[in-house]
């Protein structure tokens, strides 16, 4: 921070919390901009800028096709096997498995939770594989033509053999997975989360995949 203090600003990533003690820093610093080379502002403490006279910028969007696509192949991997496959043809080893059979999409139900931008390209992507897509998202409640909506998480949860994440981070969204929402998957659930880290309880995420409550996650 003392070698930032000749300079107009800062431009950082959004790799940890920006505080109220950073942003007191700041103000003492003579800093008045921090650029933000992300979109999301949730672990920003925006009362604390605007009280120490730091303007914030952050990129307007990302490209949301790429993150859907990113999170289908995701999902396309798990299902067909290809790491365990590739690992085991790396080692020299062509023999073929039962454990390597895949599954179509079209064949599989996709739970996507939130519905934005990259949520609506999400479900574009699995409905054009063939896939049964149903949605949940608390702000839409069934407002898109198209798009077929459940009442609650828990209803998606319990339907979806695939449920991929694309919620905010914010504080309401805490833990939207944790031992609870697990028990209620399916054991060939697979999740895929391409939001924030925050939107699943790690340490439950972890005794679901230990125990086989799911099958697999991203």
């Amino acid at each position: 921070m003392i070698r930032a203090a000749d300079y107009n600003g800062i431009s950082a990533l959004q790799t940890l919390p920006y505080d109220a003690a950073l942003f007191a820093k700041m103000g003492r610093l003579n800093l008045p901009y921090l650029a933000l080379r992300n979109v999301g502002i949730d672990n920003v403490d925006l009362a604390a800028a605007e009280t120490h006279g730091v303007k914030l910028s952050n990129v307007p969007a990302y490209s949301p096709y790429a993150i859907a696509e990113f999170g289908v192949l995701q999902a396309m991997n798990l299902r067909r096997r290809t790491k365990a496959i590739a690992n085991q043809q790396l080692h020299g080893e062509f023999h073929w498995s039962p454990d390597f059979m895949g599954t179509e999409m079209r064949h599989q139900t996709v739970g996507v939770v939130g519905v934005g931008k990259i949520g609506r390209q999400a479900i574009a992507l699995y409905t054009g594989l063939g896939a049964t897509v149903i949605a949940f998202d608390p702000s839409r409640q069934g407002s898109d033509a198209g798009i077929t909506y459940v009442s609650n998480l828990e209803i998606l949860l319990k339907q979806a053999d695939i449920v991929t994440l694309h919620a905010p981070g914010r504080p309401e969204n805490d833990h939207l997975l944790n031992a609870e929402a697990f028990a209620l998957m399916k054991p060939t659930t697979i999740v895929i989360n391409t939001a924030r880290g925050s939107l699943v309880d790690l340490n439950a995420l972890k005794r679901a995949l230990d125990t086989h409550q799911i099958a697999g996650c991203i």
